[in-house]
């Protein structure tokens, strides 16, 4: 029996539609309209198809949903970059080892706020970048060319009523509460290059800024490099860091102040900036307002080298009331200073210790601005083996202090056998 030509063709059709259906599901075939690899995700917009061989991504306003960037893709900040909004909507921002995150401008920065996380995970062999649109083209770099990183934290402040906001925003990111052991996420392998930025006089962004950040937050393999202000500072809060290298920031290398009690392990900081009137390794505060106000600054810090050169001033300062307690140390070559205090109250609180720190090649070992010589020595020098005391023999176990640290048997911040900068920081 002949069929119609209707009949055929719609027979025809039938079978077209069913071989369509057969490519489109089956598991085993080829999909011939997938999204192209340069897609950008929900909430970010495509800026460039090829950027050194990448697609770009940017990433701008306040998100307010998990994001995961890739290292397939670059990633571009525009202007104040939100993640989460503060104790409202909790946001988490994952981001793949061997990816870099640049600013094009000096207003260009990324904040993760209270109860959001950053999850940053990098390997030795592919160490997350955060860092300006030059050096991530391959050109000449230089100090402030993005803003930085900003993290804030539900860790106990000294602030007045227990919490406080950043100094550069042009609206209030809040940090501090009550929980000291709040978590922010993680860094790790993690390097942060040629950020800062002076907002306004005496308010500036820093490499990382953290505040209020509690010490369930990971922070190990970190360096900040050549930023215009603060390497890292601190407000408040208990965060330890472990393995930190920060060299030649525009200020000081590390600043901590607002009642920080975190630990610090293996911290290696050069500075030899020429462009800085006061360069330091480390500055510390309690609190400017009130310098007797608590909890403490009262951070410690073993194994750590500090080495001076160009504008260095002080290795370590201590204003306001702060306190330390530094263990296994190395400073040299600092132009005035290796160990210097300023305020009537840094003397008074009598928080400061040191023990088995050598110390070499600064102007003065110690140093009282506007202080007693004497009465200054005397603080810095109360322990066993510092300075023209200095015993090679003597390591300080700091694991007396807390469980935190790692057994040790030697002064410094690396054993030159075993230098853990080496495959990583930028010095290597």
């Amino acid at each position: 029996m002949r069929l119609s030509k209707t009949y055929t063709a719609f027979g025809l059709l039938i079978f077209l539609l069913m071989g369509s259906l057969l490519v489109a599901f089956s598991p085993d075939l080829p999909q011939q309209h997938t999204q192209a690899k340069s897609q950008c995700p929900y909430g970010t917009k495509l800026i460039s198809e090829n950027f050194e061989g990448k697609a770009v991504c940017e990433i701008s306003g306040v998100l307010t949903h998990d994001l995961h960037l890739s290292s397939d893709l670059y990633w571009a900040l525009n202007g104040e970059v939100h993640i989460g909004v503060d104790r409202v909507q909790n946001v988490a921002l994952s981001i793949e080892a061997g990816t870099t995150v640049f600013g094009k401008t000096a207003k260009d920065f990324l904040v993760v706020n209270r109860g959001s996380k950053i999850l940053a995970e990098g390997t030795k062999e592919r160490p997350i970048v955060f860092t300006s649109k030059n050096d991530a083209a391959g050109l000449v770099a230089k100090p402030g060319e993005w803003g930085g990183l900003v993290i804030a934290g539900e860790a106990r402040t000294n602030a007045k009523g227990g919490e406080n906001s950043f100094e550069f925003s042009k609206k209030p990111i809040y940090y501090g509460g009550d929980n000291d052991d709040d978590s922010s996420g993680v860094l790790r392998y993690v390097l942060v290059k040629y950020a800062g930025h002076i907002v306004y006089t005496a308010k500036e962004l820093n490499g990382i800024s953290f505040g209020g950040v509690g010490r369930g937050t990971e922070i190990d393999y970190l360096e900040v490099y050549k930023g215009k202000d603060d390497g890292i500072e601190l407000w408040g809060g208990t965060v330890n860091l472990k393995h930190i290298v920060l060299v030649d920031n525009g200020d000081d290398n590390l600043d901590v102040d607002e009642g920080y009690r975190g630990r610090i392990q293996y911290l290696y900081s050069s500075q030899s900036v020429e462009d800085a009137f006061y360069a330091r390794a480390v500055e510390a505060d309690n609190n400017e307002l009130e310098h007797d106000a608590l909890p403490h600054t009262e951070p410690i810090i073993s194994n750590f080298e500090f080495v001076g050169g160009g504008y260095a001033s002080e290795a370590i300062m201590l204003k306001n009331g702060a306190g330390i307690r530094l263990l296994n140390g190395k400073i040299k070559e600092f132009s005035q200073s290796c160990l210097a205090m300023e305020s009537q109250s840094t003397l008074t609180n009598n928080m400061v210790h040191v023990q088995a720190v050598e110390l070499e090649g600064c102007q003065s070992l110690y140093y009282g601005k506007k202080l007693p010589q004497e009465s200054v020595e005397k603080i810095f020098t109360k322990e066993h083996s510092v300075g023209e005391d200095f015993d090679p023999t003597l390591v300080i176990n700091p694991q007396s202090f807390d469980p935190f640290f790692e057994a040790v048997d030697y002064h410094g911040a690396y054993k030159n056998s075993n230098d853990w900068r080496i495959g990583w920081s930028i010095l290597y």
